[in-house]
């Protein structure tokens, strides 16, 4: 067990001394007599021995493949920060040709395994998940820990924004929640007061700073695609009596998901009354106050919510919102029982 993980260490420890090498050599006189006879070798140990060492040393154990590219990525950043910024003519040119590289072979990548994963679940029955599903398992074998649900998160916001999947017909099983509520109302204001914000804090901002200015602009849009690509994904992912599994998918397009066993369920409330200040029932609804409720349903046992980014939140009690509340209540205890 110890030697596991003295191995495990080293996996971490050997580049990050090597990078420490690297930085103390360029503060050294020996750097500042030959700056440009060294240059090129510490850039290229940065972009090439760095990562191979971590490869070699990941290459027999659990710890994915995939991840070298991680290692070559912060290889690169720390590059940036530690090497002279006039002599960075190297590390620029290659940044210019791996960063586009980077990102169609992650891209082509993460297709091939949600093709793999598609294919593998039709052989087993189980071909009915969407999109996004398909994408946190392919991010989450991808990438190290919470790595693939940020990851998946970012590809989620702009696939939704920009080339959402087709909408299908609503199954006699699956359920809208946005419908009658009035968010969609609601969130078409906030879209409206976040480009106005944009416009105004860009503005009064690039008399002083310019470049804070953008900076903020930037936030600000990704804000307003974020909430977009919200709204485009609840017309697409619905909440779902899965009879087949014995299990009710309860979606709020792909900003929160949980997958509840029939089992679990101990009682179906009809409750638009304001929920308890102490977090005992949580709201399905990741827009919280400016979002309402109709429904409660209590469990035996405690489940958890994913959330985008990877945030987990443990709930025995959940309020939802549903269009059509008498249709799935029935429906539900129906197959329950």
């Amino acid at each position: 067990m110890k030697t596991k993980s003295l191995s495990n260490v080293l996996v971490l420890g050997i580049p990050l001394l090597i990078i420490s090498f690297l930085f103390l050599l360029i503060k050294s006189e020996y750097y500042l007599n030959e700056p440009d006879v060294l240059i090129q070798a510490i850039t290229l140990d940065f972009l090439i021995t760095i990562p191979l060492i971590y490869g070699i040393l990941i290459w027999k154990k659990d710890i994915p493949k995939f991840t070298i590219i991680s290692a070559f990525i912060i290889s690169m950043i720390a590059a940036s920060y530690i090497l002279p910024e006039n002599q960075q003519d190297l590390l620029k040119q290659v940044k210019c040709i791996a960063v586009p590289v980077l990102e169609i072979g992650v891209l082509s990548f993460l297709i091939f395994k949600m093709r793999s994963i598609s294919k593998s679940f039709s052989k087993t029955g189980k071909e009915n998940l969407d999109f996004y599903d398909k994408l946190k398992i392919a991010c989450q074998s991808a990438f190290p820990g919470r790595v693939g649900d940020l990851f998946a998160t970012e590809v989620a916001v702009i696939r939704y924004a920009l080339f959402p999947p087709k909408k299908k017909e609503l199954k006699s099983n699956e359920f809208t929640y946005y419908k009658k509520s009035g968010i969609m109302s609601i969130i078409a204001v906030l879209l409206g007061l976040v480009t106005i914000e944009v416009i105004v804090v860009h503005l009064i901002v690039a008399k002083s700073n310019e470049k804070l200015a953008w900076i903020l602009t930037a936030i600000g849009l990704y804000a307003f695609v974020q909430v977009f690509s919200l709204v485009r994904s609840m017309a697409r992912r619905h909440i779902e009596i899965d009879s087949e599994q014995n299990t009710l998918h309860l979606r709020y397009g792909f900003f929160a998901q949980v997958s509840i066993p029939f089992e679990s369920i101990i009682q179906i409330e009809k409750n638009k009354k304001s929920l308890p200040q102490d977090k005992s029932i949580i709201k399905l609804s990741t827009l919280d106050m400016l979002d309402t409720h109709n429904t409660i349903i209590h469990l035996n046992k405690e489940h958890t919510l994913e959330k985008i980014y990877g945030i987990k939140i443990q709930f025995k009690a959940i309020a939802i919102f549903l269009d059509y509340q008498d249709e799935f209540i029935e429906q539900l205890e129906a197959v329950k029982n």
